[in-house]
């Protein structure tokens, strides 16, 4: 399932050719797109007077994200008025649009009252129960020689004994026999069964169509998901049509009673690559058809995709990569701390970066489907200690990776009480880094111009593998490997997409080369011990065929640039113009490093102040030192430009 750009929005202006009025002041399309946090009563007079701060401190793009009463009563309560997706809700989201066309800004719907998106904060429950979702449940029962089974609960869809032999219903137990039901039971809460399509047609009805769409360019959707043990009667039916037998003498596999053993193990993979295939089609594509039918371009991210194998574990999309490419601008989610040095631990756990190099899952799913637009949901709950230090390297280390759309929260519309103290950090007057808010949006514009600008050249690519995730086989190991080379490519200053079955599958080989999209690989990088598809297998004898690599070791691999010195990472794009090459320090520690460049003919480029100085470098030799998640740019071109002769790199403002 590789998707293609269908709408003119998913477009940044002006980005094939380096412009230096562009860069030193970029369109409005490179604006940081700030989470308007609706918590609070809401009027056309406070509406004005936020726009008017916004303004002020350079913000440029936004979505309005309502937090209704009854969105976390318990956890965090709000006072949002009028009523979420009522008339009146609907009329004042339509004034601060128009309000903000006016003011040169540009708008994106946020799908959702709250989060997860998906149920409306709760109306699609309430208004149809039958969407709820089911999710398969095991009971055990005990029954005595001579009693006739009979199921204890009318969802029972199969019962074993000793989770291996099937009974039905009237059969007579001979001897005293412990039983186990499997029920496809139905959830109380209020989150619906997105792998239901009916469910997100009435969810499009009762949020999408409820906004107006003026000054609109995108629709956000956040963590939509589906449980890992989800269970429908479409997907019962889809799979035993697609493989000629029944799913259910596999549900104890499914729910972990039986072994997985390589003879199984297949079941799981075609159960679980349709449950993906369910989602994407049921939920995703529905949600992007209707934003692209609208001339908006479908947006938002996945959960747990910081860790390699969250799309099976609490993620709810089951392959991430197959849900990454429905969207027209793939993101992720950064709103803990998982980027930044303190946090690039090595041992695993939810709120650290493990797999730190996962923006790269939205950026190779951009290229993949043709467009180079990545985005990040940023800062959100990482804590009232932000700086801006930790704001430019969580920013730095995403663009050299990929991402160059960023969507920071919050700017609340509630200013007092537990409002100000729910999610932090918060862009308001009493935080000390509020002045300089304004400084931070044109850096991050212009470092968004610059990552986007041409074409990224990456050659190489690392295969996910997501049937091991859905198969548990080896699971664990498999993941570690993954991880490893990942973490080796960084250090090697490699840059590298992710590739998975998809996209092996599916794209065009030629001359040693797989192209799909803006993308295109000479070398596979395999995870040792990593599960094949024959398909897969398949293609990859054709592309070896043609001449292309894959490979389980990387010492044949070159770097971006050749660098003396640690932590540095690099990416390198070419524009009609000139060649760039984003240098980003991600180590604890200022750096002296040596980059040999290709040319000593060029600039380098100050992202902060947009002056550009005069490429200081022999026989194409660089000498540079960076402060911990500084970003430098080298810009190689034959055109004259205004430069300094000299530029102090420092740390930020």
């Amino acid at each position: 399932m590789i998707m293609s750009e269908t709408t003119k929005v998913s477009k940044m202006n002006n980005n094939d050719k380096f412009n230096l009025n562009s860069f030193i002041s970029p369109d409005v399309s490179y604006a940081p797109v700030y989470i308007w946090v609706w918590n609070d009563v809401c009027t056309r007079e406070i509406i004005d007077s936020q726009l008017a701060e916004m303004q002020n401190l350079g913000i440029r793009a936004f979505y309005i994200l309502p937090e209704p009463k009854k969105f976390r009563p318990d956890s965090m309560p709000t006072n949002l008025s009028p009523e979420y997706l009522s008339d009146e809700y609907s009329e004042l989201c339509g004034y601060a649009f128009e309000q903000g066309k006016n003011l040169g800004m540009t708008c994106w719907i946020y799908d959702e009252g709250g989060w997860p998106s998906g149920s409306a904060c709760g109306k699609v429950i309430k208004n149809h129960p039958e969407y709820a979702r089911r999710t398969l449940e095991v009971y055990e029962h005990n029954f005595s020689a001579g009693e006739v089974y009979k199921k204890t609960n009318p969802y029972v869809i199969a019962t074993f004994i000793n989770d291996c032999d099937m009974i039905a219903e009237g059969g007579v137990f001979e001897k005293d026999t412990a039983v186990t039901e499997y029920v496809a039971e139905k959830e109380n809460g209020s989150y619906p069964d997105l792998l239901n399509k009916n469910a997100t047609d009435y969810f499009i009805e009762i949020t999408h169509k409820k906004y107006p769409l003026n000054n609109v360019t995108a629709v956000f959707t956040d963590e939509p998901k589906a449980p890992t043990d989800a269970f429908n009667n479409e997907i019962v039916q889809r799979y035993e049509a697609m493989y000629g037998e029944s799913i259910l003498p596999h549900l104890p596999l499914i729910m972990e009673r039986a072994t997985v053993t390589e003879e199984n193990v297949h079941i799981l993979h075609r159960w679980y690559d349709l449950c993906s295939h369910t989602f994407c089609e049921n939920f995703l594509l529905p949600c992007k058809k209707w934003a692209n039918e609208n001339g908006f371009a479908f947006t938002g991210h996945l959960d747990k995709d910081h860790s390699p194998d969250g799309c099976m574990n609490g993620g709810g999309n089951f392959n991430l990569m197959r849900a990454l490419r429905c969207f027209d601008i793939p993101g992720i989610d950064v709103i803990w701390r998982q980027i930044y040095p303190e946090s690039k631990s090595k041992i695993k756990n939810d709120m650290n970066a493990y797999n730190g190099f996962y923006p790269r899952y939205a950026s190779s799913s951009a290229a993949q489907n043709g467009t180079k637009l990545a985005m990040s949901e940023v800062f959100g709950v990482a804590g009232p200690g932000l700086t801006y230090d930790m704001m430019r390297y969580t920013v730095g280390y995403q663009a050299v990776r990929g991402i160059n759309i960023f969507n920071p929260f919050n700017f609340p519309l509630g200013r007092k009480g537990q409002l100000l103290a729910q999610e932090l950090p918060i862009f308001t007057e009493n935080q000390p880094y509020y002045r300089y808010l304004g400084q931070f949006n044109r850096y991050t514009e212009r470092l968004s111009y610059i990552s986007s600008l041409g074409e990224r050249i990456c050659e190489t690519a690392l295969y996910y593998p997501v049937s091991d995730f859905q198969g548990r086989l080896n699971a664990e190991m498999v993941a570690k490997e993954f991880d490893s080379l990942g973490r080796k490519l960084e250090d090697m200053t490699v840059d590298f997409d992710i590739v998975d079955d998809d996209v092996i599958q599916s794209a065009e080989i030629t001359d040693g080369f797989v192209h799909i999209g803006r993308a295109k690989y000479k070398n596979i990088i395999i995870p040792e011990g990593a599960y094949i598809p024959e398909s897969t297998q398949t293609a990859l004898n054709n592309f070896i065929g043609c001449g292309g690599k894959v490979l389980y070791e990387l010492s044949a691999l070159k770097p971006v640039v050749e660098v003396d010195g640690v932590g540095l990472r690099a990416m390198h794009r070419k524009a009609e113009n000139a060649e760039i090459f984003i240098l980003f320090n991600e180590s604890e520690e200022c750096n002296n490093h040596r980059v040999s460049l290709p040319s000593s003919k060029g600039y380098l480029i100050d992202l902060e102040s947009g002056k550009l100085q005069h490429l200081q470098a022999e026989n194409g030799v660089l000498n540079i030192s960076l402060a911990t998640g500084e970003t430098a740019v080298v810009l190689l071109s034959d055109e004259t430009y205004d430069a300094e002769d000299k530029k102090e790199f420092k740390n930020f403002f």
